[in-house]
């Protein structure tokens, strides 16, 4: 299996009804770093808003390829 030629990661820190809410997520891309970053950044963000809308998400992953 062939990986992307590229990874990033976006650490989102928030504080949600009181609490800290820090959320971990990679990015890939096979174009280059910045698109890789961008794709790490909204994948943070969704994550974010999923957990503080109440889904049960993992805060963080690992990455694998």
């Amino acid at each position: 299996m062939i990986g992307p030629a590229y990874w990033a990661e976006a650490r989102r820190e928030v504080r949600h009804n009181r609490k800290q809410l820090i959320v971990l997520r990679f990015g890939w891309s096979d174009d280059s770093v910045a698109a890789a970053q961008a794709h790490a950044d909204a994948r943070a963000q969704e994550a974010l808003h999923a957990i503080a809308a109440g889904q049960s998400l993992p805060r963080s992953e690992l990455r694998t390829n």
